[in-house]
């Protein structure tokens, strides 16, 4: 791979190009007209947002979710793994860095960062308009995604005792392709996170037009999973109601054939009213392999009348594997939705003490998973609720890269802290709690061009 110098030079070159929606006969023989490629208008700001590729298809981490424990591989499969694929899913020490994962990152962000600098280019008439707005709001929230992502792979998670002192990411906020910059701490990294993201809320539109465009649900709701990763219950409580009071419509799977290869709508023509944001994981070829299927100890929890048991798993030639994805293909969604907002403000109103209006959120949610047998849980006892709340987290966002999320924050608590452990090529592995492999190593390209600390191993 190229240093990140030369990777982003020739970003500054596709993005040029990132208006053009379909390659036309004899384009690539006419004369480039210069003031048309280089962005000067609100509409050239908005296409860029608009690319599918960067921002839609590539938005979230994907070695996490094949290191968690939700989906298994056969030892075949394992073989036509990437290297780094497998170093994830073996939970090697010496693992290939995720180069991938760390590129499809920096890329929005350097997208995001070419959008804030043009708009404030722009004539004073074009400024302060709905349209402006909106667009820096979207590349505020598109930033604050992507290094939310970058922390959740490539830092410790949030802690705080350590996280002034625990290495985070470098804060990349200028489009300079030649700036080098440290790695900030983990606590800096959050805090620039919230004011860009709150700022965001202020200005995204209520609702937007097409689901890959963020609005002020999207907004909170990205608000309510980053301060649940913090540990801090009161604002993730605060953001998840501020986002639900905005959307708080739940599909009822009732009413979703389970006799189909794909159960879920198609998220832009379908009708799925729990899309806050649509965007995708990166499709490794892990996610399209026909080996892999869902940890039988995950299925195992589903009971009879859970329709999420039909909805997201499909036996293909003996091996369960999962088709719930609110793509409605493939491609494995990771945007918020309110399934997760319900989720967030059930655990949080459980760990703030309010436990009956937290199993009444939980029971709400659980209401549109199961069948008429259902009749809703009745739990008193505190500590079995919370214990409730966060099964039915992993039970509800299968492949939705949240698994790891959880995992990293929940071993930071004794009674919820979990060793995994599976079998491949005839060996049993495992991954301890808080274990430095949560932690994945940082692309030695990176490193060569700008030379900060490597992740310990």
């Amino acid at each position: 791979m190229k240093t990140n110098k030369l990777f982003f030079q020739g970003m500054v070159c596709i993005l040029l190009l990132s208006f053009t929606p379909a390659c036309k006969k004899g384009f690539l023989d006419a004369k480039p007209d210069r003031e048309r490629l280089v962005p000067t208008t609100l509409a050239d700001y908005q296409g860029m947002l608009d690319n599918f590729r960067v921002f839609v298809s590539n938005s979230a981490i994907g070695l996490n979710e094949i290191s968690s424990d939700d989906l298994l591989i056969t030892d075949a499969g394992i073989q036509s793994l990437g290297l780094d694929e497998s170093g994830a899913y073996l939970w090697e020490r010496d693992m290939e860095p995720a180069a991938g994962d760390w590129t499809y990152l920096y890329t929005q962000v350097f997208y995001c960062n070419v959008v804030l600098e043009g708009l404030e280019t722009l004539p004073d008439s074009e400024q302060n308009t709905p349209a402006f707005n909106q667009l820096r709001g979207t590349a505020l929230f598109l930033r604050s995604n992507a290094f939310f992502y970058l922390l959740q792979g490539f830092s410790k998670p949030y802690d705080t005792v350590s996280s002034e002192t625990d290495l985070g990411i470098p804060l990349k906020i200028t489009s300079d392709v030649g700036e080098r910059k440290e790695r900030a701490t983990v606590q800096e990294c959050y805090d620039h996170i919230i004011t860009d993201l709150t700022q965001s809320v202020t200005l995204l539109p209520v609702s937007t037009t097409y689901k890959s465009r963020p609005g002020q649900a999207a907004g909170n709701a990205l608000l309510a999973r980053i301060y649940l990763s913090m540990g801090d219950f009161p604002n993730a409580l605060k953001a998840a109601d501020a986002a639900l009071s905005l959307n708080n419509a739940l599909l009822d799977y009732n009413q979703l054939a389970d006799n189909t290869s794909r159960s879920f709508p198609n998220p832009f023509s379908g009708n799925n009213p729990e899309i806050l944001f649509y965007s995708e994981m990166p499709t490794y070829s892990f996610f399209v392999s026909n080996l892999v299927g869902v940890n039988p100890a995950l299925y195992s929890m589903y009971e009879p009348s859970d329709r999420r048991s039909k909805l997201f798993f499909l036996n293909r030639n003996g091996i369960m594997t999962f088709k719930g994805s609110y793509s409605g293909a493939l491609q494995l969604f990771t945007g918020p939705a309110t399934n997760e907002l319900y989720l967030i403000k059930a655990e949080c109103l459980a760990r703030i003490g309010k436990h009956a209006e937290a199993l009444a959120a939980l029971n709400t949610l659980l209401q549109k998973r199961h069948d008429a047998r259902f009749t809703g849980l009745a739990i008193s006892d505190p500590k079995t609720l919370l214990t409730a709340i966060l099964q039915e987290r992993r039970k509800e966002l299968v492949g939705r890269g949240l698994r790891w999320y959880d995992l990293r924050r929940l071993n930071k608590e004794p009674e919820f802290a979990q060793t995994l452990s599976r079998v491949a090529n005839g060996k049993t592995l495992t991954l301890p709690p808080n274990d430095s492999r949560y932690v994945f190593l940082i692309p030695q390209s990176e490193l060569t061009y700008n030379p900060i600390p490597q992740n310990e191993r």
